[in-house]
């Protein structure tokens, strides 16, 4: 081959050899197959993390609008749910509201204890108590809005084998939790009530426990003061009277037929 001639071959070799190595992308774009499967495999990040966002969506839905419990007020869920399905107050009157880390509800039973020469009063207290009173305006009670709602299972005596007893039996407060008084007259308040002093009145109404409702007659002596009212009332009942039966265990030996309830009181009226 002449020198012409093989430099003509040279050259053509080295331009293939250039092409070649020019073309980079002709491998990937011969095999569509290759090319195609990036493209396939991508949306399933996005299809895997759907579940995982409506799932974030449902809890916080749920968050909304369901409150931790945590935040739900201790005291008296009882007292809290009847106290806010009471009515609102309608243009002329006036409303009290409980005041409940204020106020207390007791018993006394006279009872004769084993070893003992002298009867002793059992005493139990609570301090659940809600609820309202609502006047008219001629200061007359608003049947349908008042109520006064006492927890009975927290009652409490010097004694946890009595508060037992009369959680587990006497009052079966599993079935019957609250005591309810609904009033329905006052008797002997001025009206309109005075915003300093003393008073007296008999607060009457419908006494309602373990499913039994007597009508009953408070005696109730208070101290009014601005929107503030505050007093004790007192009243006494026989456990016949509700359909309760008197403890009996060893170490008692004798209980007197009536009960005497007690509840101090605080009221306080919105002033706006």
């Amino acid at each position: 081959m002449s020198s012409l001639a093989r430099l003509a071959a040279i050259s053509l070799l080295a331009v293939v050899l250039v092409a070649c190595a020019a073309s980079p992308s002709s491998p990937p774009a011969a095999n569509p197959t290759s090319a195609a499967a990036p493209a396939t495999a991508a949306p399933t990040p996005t299809t895997a993390a759907a579940p995982s966002q409506t799932a974030t969506a449902i809890v916080a839905s749920k968050s909304t609008a369901s409150p931790s419990p945590a935040v739900t007020p201790a005291v008296t869920a009882s007292a809290v749910a009847t106290t806010a399905t009471l009515p609102a107050v309608a243009a002329g009157q006036t409303i009290y509201r409980v005041v409940s880390h204020s106020s207390e509800a007791r018993f006394r039973v006279k009872e004769q204890l084993a070893g003992r020469d002298l009867p002793n009063d059992a005493v139990g207290a609570t301090k659940d108590v809600s609820g309202q009173i609502v006047l008219d305006s001629n200061g007359k009670v608003v049947k349908d809005a008042s109520r006064i709602v006492v927890g009975l299972a927290g009652l409490k005596s010097d004694q946890d084998r009595r508060d037992n007893f009369l959680r587990q039996n006497t009052l079966d407060t599993a079935r019957y939790p609250e005591a309810v008084f609904v009033p329905t007259e006052i008797r002997g308040l001025p009206s309109p009530l005075p915003t300093s002093g003393e008073v007296k009145f008999d607060l009457i109404g419908d006494l309602t426990i373990k499913g039994v409702t007597k009508p009953t007659t408070w005696k109730v002596e208070a101290k009014a003061n601005g929107s503030t009212l505050t007093g004790k009332a007192e009243t006494q009942l026989a456990f016949a009277d509700f359909g309760i039966e008197k403890p009996r265990v060893a170490a008692v030996l004798s209980v007197d037929d009536s009960i005497r309830l007690e509840a101090d009181l605080a009221f306080q009226r919105p002033t706006n």
